[in-house]
């Protein structure tokens, strides 16, 4: 095969390997949940443990897209100006996103 036809077949299959690895992902997810809860983890515990980790990812990550064109097509200087009212809608969601997770792990815990 060649590099041309290699590269058609990876860019046709992207979407379904990302799609793949994403469910893939959200599996394991739930198992690591299910069996962390039901080995005594407190759910506001993980809660913690959840967002914590997904800060330490995504936030080297969103810095990296951000700060550099060249990586991810990211360029800090064409975004618009943080207002206000954006960056409570920001502080909103994140308040959301926490109340959402206690209140799926509380119902998920496991019962007496």
């Amino acid at each position: 095969m060649s590099k041309e036809s290699i590269k058609g077949l990876y860019a046709r299959t992207k979407p379904f390997m990302f799609m793949i690895f994403l469910q893939t992902s959200y599996a394991v997810g739930s198992l690591v949940t299910k069996s962390a809860l039901n080995k005594g983890l407190n759910h506001y515990t993980f809660a913690v443990y959840r967002n914590a980790i997904a800060a330490l990812f995504f936030g080297p990550l969103a810095f990296f897209t951000e700060s550099y064109p060249s990586f991810a097509g990211g360029n800090r200087k064409a975004r618009p100006k943080m207002t206000v009212s954006i960056f409570l809608k920001i502080i909103l969601l994140g308040l959301l996103e926490y109340v959402f997770y206690i209140l799926c792990f509380s119902s998920v815990r496991k019962k007496p």
